[in-house]
């Protein structure tokens, strides 16, 4: 497959998917939600697993599942702070700020990956970040930090961050292991994580079967399959080509929570979304 089309598909996938998070956290908690999803992440997918990429098995070294796993630990985080933000605010505004992230990682790739950006792309990401602070606006510009600071929004802001990073540094385990067992990895590592956290917040009936258990399994298989079709796209092409054309779903994703959702918004956040769409689409177009 050409990278450029698995980064269309992991585009896709991750709107579908965001979307289907926001229509499950109005019917369950973000950490019920989060293990079922990794449950039903690690029944699917760890058969293909064994039969299709034994060969990556073999490429595990000490150093590589350290990198698998602590990468694994920084997208699980950044997934429940993003469910945790739809749960308790805005679902509209959390997948446009979350899925901002290339902005994050086009910086990262740049400063640790050594890939370089031309000034159209430099302006791009100042156009994401400005429209992810106008988006963050409830009431003017003095404020905003406080008032992100005592919204659901840092949740938000939390997946932003997590996310930019673990796209830009998950290229060295593709490069190292394959583009497969970096996401498998990542998959692994959460259910114990999310169980800790779950124990700890002594979440009620969490065993019990969650509501809107096909949406989960959507979930799952949307959510692996975009994170895999990114990891097969920087497989074969530069991190700063890939992420902005798979990290600009939030257009697709707005479009779709507009009819599903019908949020209220500030003329502020109206104009923020617009301004971080443009952005990434910009800087998909650019890269």
């Amino acid at each position: 497959m050409n990278y450029i089309l698995a980064a269309i598909l992991s585009n896709i996938s991750y709107a579908l998917a965001d979307t289907f998070n926001g229509v499950a956290t109005r019917k369950n908690s973000a950490i019920k939600l989060a293990v079922w999803v990794v449950i039903l992440g690690l029944i699917i997918f760890t058969l293909p697993m064994l039969i299709f990429f034994q060969d990556e098995l073999g490429r595990l070294t000490a150093m590589n599942t350290a990198l698998i796993l602590g990468l694994g630990l920084i997208v699980s985080l950044g997934y429940l702070s993003f469910v945790t933000g739809m749960e308790k605010g805005s679902v509209t505004l959390t997948g446009v700020i979350g899925g901002s992230f290339p902005a994050v990682t086009t910086v990262v790739a740049l400063l640790f990956l050594g890939e370089s950006i031309n000034a159209g792309q430099g302006i791009a990401v100042i156009v994401i970040l400005a429209g992810v602070v106008l988006t963050s606006m409830h009431g003017n510009i003095k404020t905003v930090f406080k008032d992100i600071r005592g919204s659901a929004l840092m949740y938000a802001f939390g997946a932003f961050f997590l996310w930019g990073v673990y796209f830009a540094l998950i290229r060295i385990p593709v490069e190292r292991v394959g583009w497969f067992l970096p996401q498998y990895g990542s998959i692994v590592v959460s259910l114990p994580l999310y169980l800790f956290i779950a124990h700890r917040k002594k979440e009620p009936n969490l065993s019990r079967v969650p509501n809107a258990l096909g949406v989960l399994v959507l979930i799952a298989i949307l959510q692996v399959v975009g994170s895999m079709s990114f990891n097969y796209a920087i497989s074969r092409g530069a991190t700063s080509i890939v992420a902005p054309i798979a990290g600009s779903s939030p257009a697709v994703f707005v479009l779709l929570a507009y009819f599903i959702f019908k949020e209220k918004l500030n003329n502020y956040q109206k104009v923020g979304i617009a301004t971080a769409i443009i952005g990434i689409v910009s800087l998909s177009i650019l890269s």
